[in-house]
């Protein structure tokens, strides 16, 4: 068994740029009902996540 790490940066702003006709869906698409409730809107919080997902998808080599 290999051990990998994978590490990523999201900027906040992208977050808060996002065109607000295609932002519910991709939210929809990227995070679970939980995870957008303890979100609660935060850009900040958002892209965290996504960075955390982002950072597992290639140590898993799988993004």
């Amino acid at each position: 068994m290999q051990l990998r790490t994978g590490v990523d940066v999201v900027e906040i702003e992208r977050f808060e740029r996002l065109n607000p006709e295609i932002k519910p869906r991709f939210l929809k698409r990227v995070f679970t009902p939980q995870e957008l409730e303890k979100c609660n809107g935060s850009s900040a919080s958002l892209a965290g996540r996504f960075a955390v997902k982002e950072a597992v998808a290639k140590a898993l080599q799988t993004g």
